[in-house]
């Protein structure tokens, strides 16, 4: 008896959960989807957290989804497991390009950058290597959308890091910006 009461329970919370997303969803403005997005993630599974779902209808839409991730991600397990640095940065990139394929996104379209998981700077020199990719992308696109970590979110270095230089970069590329405000409302 106090099982089933502890499941109708847990069945209304998740009610008040699916009606809260919904009441959430429609104080965003709907927006219309842009011929190329291009996701810059700071790490190898931000992208999945923080857009996955946008990506699959975007895809399915048929328009192109560049995915770019800044680390390689080497130092999500410092000080918990036994595994070399550069055998997890090589696992998480098979991840994200499994992933990737689960939701649509072939391996052509996905770039790594390999900066240093915790050491993405601000500087022209790290900036580099983004801003040729990005000019790359986005040369002869007059309908551009990019999703990247709001630098008020998690709080992580890489997120905040990565907030800046993108919004810096596109800030001179004519395009509609959009910030992937990541975890709290999912793109």
């Amino acid at each position: 008896m106090f099982r089933e009461f502890v499941n109708k329970i847990k069945e209304q919370v998740r009610i008040l959960r699916v009606d809260s997303i919904r009441l959430r969803a429609k104080e965003y403005p709907s927006f219309s989807p842009s011929n190329l997005s291009v996701i810059v993630a700071p790490h190898p599974d931000d992208e999945v957290f923080g857009c996955c779902g946008l990506m699959q209808r975007l895809i399915a839409l048929g328009k192109r989804v560049e995915l770019i991730i800044m680390t390689g991600g080497g130092k999500s397990h410092a000080g918990c497991c036994d595994i070399d640095e550069n055998e997890l940065i090589r696992q998480r990139r098979q991840l994200t390009i499994r992933a990737a394929k689960e939701y649509g996104l072939s391996q052509e379209y996905i770039h790594f950058l390999d900066y240093p998981d915790g050491g993405v700077l601000e500087s022209d020199s790290q900036t580099k290597k983004l801003s040729n990719l990005l000019q790359k992308l986005v040369d002869g696109q007059d309908d551009v959308s990019v999703f990247y970590p709001h630098k008020n979110g998690e709080g992580w270095s890489d997120h905040v890091t990565t907030s800046n230089i993108v919004s810096h970069l596109f800030d001179r590329v004519s395009s509609s910006l959009f910030l992937k405000t990541s975890w709290k409302h999912p793109c």
